[in-house]
């Protein structure tokens, strides 16, 4: 009985655990922080590649770097795992971030990637634009390891296009340049390069230049800087390649011992390693080993297919030399059968690679559009703070100015109500002195009066002696006599008592009439008693009246009293603010401020 409460138990407790502790339940849960690394993406590339993408999401997730360096590894992991578009979408992001674009080695290394995307996805065009401004960048920059990068690639796309010879001696150079370099991936370079000019040569039918690139590989197979990050698996793997290219090059040369000891030396090496296998393909071939090509290449067949993966360059691979093979050996309905699916396997490959690329383009575009619209939105809100500073700025600005007009205004509206207070005293004094000079003038009318009086007094006979009046003297400069300022006086007292000024038309001939005046003695009068001329005599009178208006009667139009003063309104507001140095409106504001200040 209680054996069997037991066994109930058990699966409860199982499900409790798988629950509560995933890592438990085959490894889908949550990865420890050993793990979260980029070293370890690098690590299991080739032996868990799953592990290596659980690690890159987890790593994303938890943002563990910034987005150009996440952007930068799962490029880097796309490219290891065949995946080219994917990998160009991520090394681009990472390029158009600010912190790359600020880092010249950072972008030459992203254009360094792009250079293998662009060369696996066969578009010479893309690839050239990256070497130009790889070889741009290293040379200004005088960066060695990146220059050989450049030419090796301008090599490489040479032989392509047909030119061989040239583009085999600019790869070689650019493999001798990098092999002269301290670079941290130098020999992670020189393994891509060596391995590609063993292809090329191979394929060329240089044999002999197949063992010299081979013989340069093999002695950094296992050579580090202890800057490179580990990768599982990766010395047996180039050991196997570097075996079945050596067979290959030893059979064709006609060396058919030493082959034979070569691929005895592959065959030992790792077998789950099979994905290598086509290399020795054509040493196979060559020697009729149908039996081995069988044995090799039908597991994986099988393989492939039961994990669904049928769709791929391996299979395209496989699915070739079982068709060749068939063939050799006379079974040639297999033969045509295993042809046919390669036909359509690259037909679905070909659409499978334009669906990608449309999906890629597609998922590029898309972040494009949200990173433009992010821009946009950035962009906007710097307008915005940069507006708002603006404003800011113009009103602290518009407040100075405020400030500073109006304590100007103060000073001038006190200026103008300390002109208006002198304006009145002058008006006060002047008239004072206008009244004196009217007494003196009577006074001496009435002593004129009585000296007539007196000569008439002594042409009757009487005896009175005439009080004696005696001319004042000359003036020492000019001759000007007593009798002359008296005369002068006389001319102002006349104008100013009936204000003549106030004719408009009032001029020297009108003053002549009233008082005889000899012509050469006219303009000398004013010259020598006002100190001006007779106009300006006159206008100043004019200023001087309207100021005793503007005091007098502030409720007055200025118009009426430019009219009371008799002149024209140009000739008014010129003449005013010459003698006062204010506009004849702010005087009269100021005299009516005056008056409320009670300012006398």
């Amino acid at each position: 009985m209680e054996v069997i409460k037991m066994k109930s138990i058990i699966p409860l407790l199982a499900v409790w655990l798988a629950l509560a502790c995933p890592a438990f339940a085959g490894g889908g849960g949550s990865l420890p922080d050993s793990l979260l690394n980029e070293d370890c993406i690098y690590k299991y590339l080739y032996t868990d590649r799953d592990l290596s993408e659980r690690i890159m999401a987890e790593m994303r997730r938890r943002k563990s770097c910034p987005d150009w360096e996440l952007d930068y590894i799962e490029g880097d992991l796309y490219y290891n795992t065949g995946r080219n578009r994917e990998a160009l979408k991520h090394y681009n992001a990472a390029l158009e971030s600010a912190h790359v674009k600020g880092n010249d080695t950072l972008r030459m290394e992203l254009l360094h990637r792009q250079i293998s995307c662009y060369d696996g996805l066969h578009d010479e065009t893309g690839k050239m634009r990256c070497v130009e401004r790889l070889m741009e960048l290293a040379k200004r920059l005088g960066d060695r390891p990146m220059e050989s990068i450049a030419l090796f690639n301008l090599g490489k796309s040479l032989h392509y296009q047909g030119d061989k010879e040239r583009g085999y001696r600019y790869m070689e150079q650019g493999a001798a340049m990098m092999a002269a370099t301290d670079y941290r991936l130098k020999y992670d370079n020189l393994r891509y390069e060596y391995k590609t000019l063993v292809l090329f040569y191979e394929r060329d039918g240089r044999h002999d230049d197949v063992l010299r690139i081979l013989d340069a590989w093999e002695e950094i197979v296992s050579a580090s800087t202890g800057s490179e990050p580990a990768i599982d698996g990766l010395d047996q793997s180039e050991r196997k390649d570097l075996c079945a290219m050596r067979t290959v090059a030893l059979s064709r040369l006609g060396r058919k011992a030493e082959a034979a000891e070569s691929y005895r030396q592959f065959c030992q090496l790792d077998k789950d390693l099979s994905r290598n296998s086509y290399l020795i393909m054509p040493y196979l071939f060559d020697t009729k080993q149908y039996d081995e090509i069988f044995r090799i290449n039908l597991p994986r067949e099988r393989f492939l297919t039961e994990e669904g993966d049928t769709v791929n360059y391996y299979m395209t691979s496989v699915l070739k030399f079982l068709g060749y093979a068939y063939r050799d050996v006379g079974d040639y309905r297999q033969s045509s059968a295993y042809f046919e699916r390669l036909s359509d396997l690259r037909d679905s490959l070909k659409y499978r690679e334009q669906e990608s690329a449309a999906q890629d383009y597609a998922a590029l575009y898309d972040s494009r559009e949200k990173d433009l619209q992010i821009r946009e939105e950035q962009e906007e809100n710097r307008i915005a703070w940069a507006v708002a500073g603006g404003v800011c700025l113009l009103l602290v600005v518009v407040g100075a100015f405020a400030c500073v007009i109006v304590r100007k205004n103060r000073a001038i509206n006190r200026r103008n109500l300390s002109l208006v207070a002198r304006a009145k005293e002058h008006m006060a004094n002047r008239k004072e002195l206008d009244r004196k000079i009217e007494e003196n003038f009577a006074l001496r009318d009435r002593l004129e009066q009585a000296l007539a009086q007196l000569e008439e007094v002594k042409s009757k006979g009487m005896s009175m002696k005439r009080p004696e009046i005696k001319d004042a003297p000359e003036d020492s400069k000019g001759g000007w006599t007593e009798a002359d300022r008296i005369l002068f006086e006389r001319i102002a007292l006349e104008i100013k008592s009936r204000q003549l000024f106030r004719n408009p038309d009032f001029s020297r001939t009108e003053l002549l009439k009233i008082i005889p005046v000899p012509q050469n003695k006219f303009a000398g009068l004013f010259k020598q008693f006002a100190g001006t001329t007779f106009t300006a005599y006159i206008q100043n009178l004019r200023m001087e009246y309207a100021n005793e208006l503007f005091i007098e009667h502030p409720d007055w139009s200025i118009d009426a009293v430019i009219k009371s003063c008799g002149m024209s309104r140009t000739a008014f507001y010129t003449q005013f603010f010459l003698k006062f140095g204010v506009r004849p409106d702010e005087f009269r504001k100021s005299v009516r401020k005056g008056l409320g200040n009670t300012i006398l």
